[in-house]
């Protein structure tokens, strides 16, 4: 699985997968990763949550490549909407109601 779980006594582990890809962010893994912050937020039994990367990257930020394919002409609007999950999963990270640590290493890539 490209985005892990996992959850050790109180503290949750959110660990991204993709080391051959520097943990290049997909849609899918975005979708996944709201979905188990989620998870997170309502479980009273977990207390914190670590963010990581598996491999030598913590995360090389989008995958542009995506499958291959030459990618769709870009407009403003198109860019904005392709911004979304990213602030998506940043402000449920921002609003989460338990601390999170970043175990960064290695190449870490922003976007805003």
């Amino acid at each position: 699985m490209d985005v892990e779980l996992s959850i050790t006594g109180a503290v949750a582990t959110l660990c991204l997968n993709r080391p051959d890809k520097l943990n290049a962010l997909t849609p899918d893994m975005l979708q996944l990763m709201l979905e188990q912050l989620e998870q997170v937020e309502n479980d009273p039994e977990i207390r914190a949550l670590v963010l990581t990367g598996a491999g030598r990257a913590f995360c090389a930020g989008a995958d542009v490549k995506g499958n291959g394919s030459p990618p769709p002409p870009m407009s403003v609007s198109h860019a904005r909407r392709a911004l979304v999950p990213y602030q998506q999963v940043a402000l449920r990270l921002y609003n989460l109601n338990k601390p999170v640590v970043a175990a960064v290493r290695g190449v870490s890539v922003g976007i805003a």
